[in-house]
Order: C-alpha cells, then sequence, then structure tokens
C-alpha cells in the first residue's frame, strides 16, 4: 500500500552506509501467481480419447536437411512435424515426397513413384492443425491405383513425436521482437525463468503466442501436450495461469507445469 511504501522510501534514502533488512517482504513478477487447475479433470482426460501408441523420433542431420530442401526450415512446428511424419511413412512404401507448398490455409503434397505421380491437398485452421483429411487432386493425380495407395498410406501413418532437444529449435518456436521485449521485458524474463526450471524435466516450451494481457504457452512431454495462459497487468505481475482445455491432453503433464509455476514464486528461482 502507499504508506508501507512511502515509509520503505524513506528508510532506505536514510542509511548512510549499511542497511539491514529484517525479515523484509518478498515481491517480484510472480508473487501473485495462482495457477487455476481445469474444474472437471474427468473431461480433460475424455479429450486423450483412446490411448494409441507413439513413436518417438529424433531430429538428426538427414530430417533436417529434408526440412530445408523443402523449404520448411521457417514453417511452423505442426507443420515440419506433418511433413516429417509423411516423409517417413511413404519412404517406407517406397514412395517419394519430391514437393511441398503451402498457399494460404492449403497444403499441397506432390508424391512419386516411378512414373506415376500425385499432388493431395489438406488444409490448416488458424492455430496450424490438420483437421481435414488428405485427398488427391483430380488434374494433377491421374493415376487412380497410385491416389488408392497413397491414401491408404495416409490412413495407417502412425503417430510420431519428434524429439527437438536443441536449444536453436526452441528459440526459432519463440518470437520476442525488439519492440515487444522492450514493452513487455518481464514476459521475456518469464521464458528464461521458465526454460531454466524445465531444464532436465523432459518438458518442453513448443511455443508462445503473445496476447493481449496474457502470455499463452505450449508445452509437450512426448506425446503429452498442453497449453496454458499466463496472465499478467499492465504493470507487469503475473497473475492467473489458466489451462487451454481444448488444446490439453494431460493432466499429469499440467500438474508437472504446476509445480514448476510455484517454484517461480521462490526468490532464488526467478531471475
Amino acid at each position: 500500500n502507499l504508506n508501507f511504501y512511502r515509509w520503505a522510501y524513506t528508510a532506505v534514502t536514510r542509511a548512510s552506509k549499511k542497511l539491514y533488512a529484517l525479515n523484509p517482504p518478498l515481491f517480484n513478477s510472480y508473487s501473485g501467481v495462482s495457477f487455476v487447475d481445469f474444474p472437471v479433470s474427468e473431461a480433460l482426460d475424455a479429450l486423450r480419447g483412446a490411448s494409441s501408441e507413439i513413436t518417438e523420433i529424433q531430429l538428426d542431420d538427414k530430417l533436417d536437411l529434408e526440412i530445408k530442401k523443402f523449404n520448411l526450415a521457417n514453417q511452423p512446428i505442426p507443420l515440419q512435424d506433418h511433413f516429417i511424419t509423411l516423409f517417413l511413412g511413404m519412404q517406407r512404401e517406397n514412395i517419394l515426397v519430391t514437393g511441398w507448398e503451402k498457399i494460404n490455409y492449403e497444403i499441397r503434397v506432390t508424391f512419386k513413384r516411378e512414373n506415376s505421380s500425385a499432388v493431395f491437398k489438406t488444409f490448416i485452421n488458424g492455430r496450424n492443425e490438420f483437421k481435414n483429411p488428405m485427398v488427391p487432386m483430380a488434374n494433377l493425380s491421374p493415376d487412380p491405383r497410385f491416389n488408392e495407395e497413397i491414401t491408404t498410406v495416409i490412413n495407417k501413418l502412425p503417430k510420431l513425436f519428434v524429439n527437438r532437444n536443441s536449444s536453436q529449435y526452441i528459440l526459432e518456436k519463440v518470437e520476442f521482437d525488439l519492440d515487444f521485449e522492450e514493452k513487455y521485458p518481464f514476459t521475456r524474463r518469464l521464458f528464461d525463468d521458465l526454460s531454466l526450471l524445465l531444464s532436465d524435466t523432459g518438458i518442453r516450451i513448443e511455443g508462445v503466442e503473445h496476447l493481449q494481457y496474457k502470455e499463452r504457452y505450449s508445452f509437450k512431454r512426448n506425446g503429452e501436450t498442453a497449453e496454458i495462459d499466463f496472465e499478467y497487468n499492465k504493470n507487469g505481475f503475473f497473475g492467473r495461469v489458466v489451462i487451454v482445455p481444448k488444446a490439453t491432453n494431460s493432466t499429469t503433464l499440467c500438474t508437472a507445469v504446476r509445480i514448476i509455476v510455484e517454484n517461480l514464486k521462490l526468490e532464488e528461482n526467478a531471475v
């Protein structure tokens, strides 16, 4: 309150050589943080649906070269992962991916094997999610048997988790432009603090979306995903931390993130 700060200022400025603080209150950007649990955990569990096996692969130099070859290096991670899943799945059936193109919200992929070729298309939404099936473009896919074979492979593609341990990939997914950092420096500090506390936990920051008075974080651990909003006020103090249910499939991951968030309040964990 106003009186506290007025008297604290007076006391601090009167010290001539040394100032001793006895049991001083701790204030940092996270002092007011409160984690809001998802109200109905059963509903969150239902979002996961039937469990299915997820295969984890490492993003090696060979796959990284393919991503760059098809100009996907600067595309969002979900688009890269979709391409990698297609590329590896088709490779097992001796089908080559020879083209990839994004036209607004439309994704086109070109396949080839010997003298047969086909172009399939699908669409993404504003969150870079694939909600539509991949279908052949009739004028660019003249071989019905080849089209049917590609469709069969697509329908049987395994779920892949692409492991990106390198901090290079994490930083590429998070954009903090100079103007934003200067206006909201505490948002970059949150990213740095979370990154430090998440190291060696197996939880990765997949992306950060800068929204009005909140930072929306995407977390991943193997096949588990969680999106969580960190709300803040105009003075740079964080308040509620809220789970985004529609983009979250794991209560255990949310619990793990909650423990990390609680640790942000500790003085030794705040940058």
